[in-house]
């Protein structure tokens, strides 16, 4: 049986697994989401400090099926240490991938990606470096899982979008005008869902043009995101955002 060595790697989620065994969801850049049976984690002496999330891993496993045997589990680098309400937010970004991304997919620039976020969030950014690397990350899955929404011409030399226009975001379409929207019948009886799926003219075009340096441009590309992301997840909720929600509001009410 053929063994896949030494994969790096970081722990998504962890399900205990009859009596002192784990079934671990991992995260590799070669291979997407990645779920094995660690069968005797738990007797393992050291398992509190391994098997956790934002920990850099080195990971071996073999098998055929979807689950996977663990053959072996080490750490390729310190703990990244995440303080109060960062921590969920970087439980958000697993609860992410676990929801959304495919399995043995090749997955090295959303890896990345996720790496300088975990990185930069561990840092003790300000509340606009965290919500700059949590956008941008956002956008990253979302483009990783073929819907990504472009903002200007594809030389990049121009904002497709027009400042005097209301757009539509339809996330299986993307952006269309508020008349066509309105004009085409497929969808002139369909809810908007509220005053999110439409956005002004010169909203997008300062997105584009200053992308999220800007605390109205961070808060349009939010907008964006939360309506994308809720479209991939379909019927599955998010509770890390729900955690988070609940988190801020004791703090505020302090």
């Amino acid at each position: 049986m053929a063994v896949n060595f030494l994969n790096p790697a970081f722990i998504l989620r962890t399900q205990k697994y009859r009596e002192t065994g784990l079934i671990v969801d991992f995260f590799c850049p070669n291979y997407g989401k990645v779920s094995a049976v660690a069968k005797k984690a738990l007797s393992f002496k050291g398992y509190l400090s391994l098997y956790q999330p934002f920990m850099p891993l080195s990971i071996s496993w073999q098998g055929q099926s979807e689950l996977k045997q663990l053959i072996s589990i080490e750490s390729s680098g310190n703990s990244v240490h995440l303080k109060g309400l960062i921590f969920y937010s970087a439980c958000y970004l697993n609860e992410l991938l676990l929801k959304l991304l495919p399995v043995a997919e090749n997955s090295i620039e959303l890896f990345g990606q996720y790496l300088l976020t975990i990185n930069t969030l561990g840092q003790n950014p300000s509340r606009s470096e965290e919500e700059i690397v949590l956008r941008s990350f956002e956008s990253a899955l979302i483009k990783h899982l073929g819907y990504e929404i472009g903002f200007t011409t594809t030389d990049h030399s121009e904002c497709i979008f027009n400042i005097d226009t209301n757009y539509v975001l339809l996330p299986e379409r993307g952006f269309i005008t508020e008349d066509d929207f309105l004009s085409e019948s497929t969808f002139r009886n369909r809810q908007a869902g509220g005053q999110s799926l439409l956005f002004s003219g010169p909203h997008l075009v300062e997105l584009s043009k200053f992308g999220l340096q800007r605390e109205g441009t961070r808060k349009t590309a939010k907008i964006i995101n939360r309506i994308m992301i809720d479209y991939l997840l379909g019927d599955k909720p998010l509770n890390s955002r729900k955690i988070y929600g609940q988190m801020l509001g004791r703090l505020q009410n302090k």
